[in-house]
Order: structure tokens, then C-alpha cells, then sequence
């Protein structure tokens, strides 16, 4: 009999330990609001819009790992191809300067009507020569960001892991889910619309048992900054 109740109390002990280690959970409210502008007379009046409806879904951020593989050479290439469109802009930047100072000084103002021997003309149009050869070596660079950025967003949302909570905006735009108060989460909201706004954003309850955030359009997610945002979202996890 004493084994017996001896056995029971560890198994009890064993239980209060595990029950205590287990993740609590925690709560998220929010609020999806559009600010909209609209021209009356001559000025812009705003008004809010709240958003029903709305599809939120909550990810752990290490799931996306999985994702993250599948979008990370393309990542890559953006990140190499914005390089590359900097030091072409840069150059571009060094020669418009160039030909602006030629262009402002006295002698060119006071050119000849011989003016393709004027010697500072000459120098402004093959400056002028010069740019448009790198600025046309720049659109095609930016025609293959876009279309790296289109493939890594479809890769992104058509791939996405098990969610961790899902919940769905009330007529007031506002949500509610129950969220782990330890642990880093991804947040994404999606309107009920032909061509969605979508919310991507990082969570964490810092332990805390409660949390409000707004998303608005302050911080959507906007298609042509993908990369910039999937960075952010793939980030490590910041240590406690």
C-alpha cells in the first residue's frame, strides 16, 4: 500500500511538472483598419475603413523555415540585382552632375551658333550619350527584379505551413486569437477581395498573457518590397 501511494505522488508530481513547462497561452486582439481618401472640392478628406471579414492567420516562425528554402536563391538574385542597379544609378547620378555643371556655366550659356563645335557641347552630349547607355542597361535589370519579386510572393503565400490559430474579422474589423505567450509568430491578414490588402507582420507575447495590435495601411504588405519583408519575416528568432 505505501508503494502504491508512493508511485501515485511522483506520477502526480510528474504531472504538475509537465503541466507547468507546457507553452500558456496567451491572447491577441486586433483591429484591421483602411484609411481611404477621397477628393472633395479641392483637398483630399480621409475617412476609416474597417475591414470585416478579413482572413487572420497566425504562424510559428520557425514553420516557415520550409518556405524560406524554397525562396531563398531568388532572394539572393534580388539582392545581387539591386547591387547591380545601384552602381548603374550611381554612375547615372556622377554623369546628370556632370552635365549640369557643364550646362550652367557662362561659355556654354554663350555658345555659338556653331554649337557642334563648341567643345563644352560636345562634352554634354557624350556625358548625355553615356547615361542613356547605362540607364537603358537599367531597365532591364529592374523588368527582372519584378518578375523575381512576383515569384518568390507566389512561392511565399502558396506554401505556406499548418497555421497555429486562425480567425476571421468581425463587422467592426476587429479579431481575436489564442497565441502562445512564448515563442516568435508571423501574422498574416488577407482582405475578402478579387485583389487582396494583405498584413505581414512579427509576433510575440513577450510572455505576457495579453497583446492589441492594429494593422493598417502604415504597415501592409506591399508587393513591390517583398524581399525586404520576407527578410524581415525569416529573421531569427530574437533571443529572450
Amino acid at each position: 500500500m505505501k508503494r502504491q501511494l508512493t508511485y501515485i505522488s511522483i506520477v502526480c508530481w510528474l504531472c504538475i511538472l509537465v503541466s507547468g513547462c507546457a507553452p500558456k497561452e496567451g491572447r491577441l486582439e486586433g483591429s484591421i483598419v483602411l484609411m481611404l481618401g477621397s477628393l472633395q472640392g479641392d483637398h483630399i478628406v480621409e475617412r476609416a475603413e474597417k475591414v470585416p471579414l478579413a482572413t487572420v492567420t497566425l504562424f510559428s516562425q520557425k514553420s516557415l523555415a520550409s518556405v524560406e528554402a524554397r525562396v531563398k536563391e531568388n532572394m539572393q538574385r534580388i539582392e545581387g540585382l539591386r547591387e547591380e542597379v545601384k552602381k548603374f544609378q550611381d554612375i547615372c547620378d556622377t554623369l546628370n552632375a556632370e552635365i549640369n555643371a557643364i550646362t550652367e556655366t557662362n561659355d556654354f550659356v554663350a555658345i555659338t551658333p556653331d554649337v557642334e563645335a563648341n567643345p563644352l557641347w560636345q562634352r554634354a552630349v557624350a556625358r548625355m550619350k553615356d547615361r542613356n547607355q547605362y540607364e537603358a542597361k537599367v531597365k532591364p535589370i529592374k523588368a527582372n527584379i519584378d518578375e523575381l519579386t512576383k515569384s518568390i510572393t507566389d512561392t511565399f503565400f502558396s506554401n505556406l505551413p499548418e497555421a497555429t490559430a486562425t480567425a476571421r474579422t468581425d463587422a467592426d474589423g476587429k479579431f481575436a486569437l489564442s497565441v502562445p505567450t512564448k515563442g516568435d509568430f508571423v501574422l498574416i491578414a488577407k482582405e475578402r477581395d478579387k485583389n487582396p490588402t494583405t498584413w505581414m507582420v512579427r509576433v510575440n507575447l513577450d510572455g505576457k498573457p495579453y497583446k492589441q495590435m492594429v494593422l493598417s495601411n502604415d504597415n501592409k504588405f506591399r508587393r513591390e518590397f517583398a524581399e525586404s519583408y520576407l527578410r524581415y519575416v525569416f529573421a531569427p528568432a530574437r533571443k529572450a
